[in-house]
């Protein structure tokens, strides 16, 4: 839809960064989309992933070895995770600790 109205143009599904050490293959990273969003003429790379997933270390290290390898940022969208920001409140007050010794 965002393509047909013109909002993003050159719409990629799944591309793939391959990551070499040493001339070696080290991981590949596929992600959901690449697009360019003509409102703030960039390139967008963006992953939808749950919240198990979006922690999960291995996943991790391959978005930030193709990060670091091709120079791009990985826009992580995820899935029932709440948008709007954290409200700060004040800290509990705990009871103070008490040592016991035996």
């Amino acid at each position: 839809m965002l393509e047909r109205t013109g909002i993003i143009t050159m719409l990629e599904l799944q591309p793939q960064y391959i990551v070499q050490i040493n001339g070696e293959d080290y991981c590949s990273y596929t992600a959901d989309f690449k697009y360019y969003d003509t409102g703030n003429e960039e390139f967008v790379i963006e992953d939808v992933k749950s919240i198990a997933t979006a922690a999960d270390k291995a996943f991790r290290l391959r978005k930030k070895a193709a990060e670091l390898y091709h120079g791009i940022t990985v826009r992580s969208v995820i899935m029932g995770k709440k948008l709007t920001p954290r409200v700060k409140r004040g800290k509990k007050k705990t009871a103070p600790m008490v040592s016991r010794s035996r």
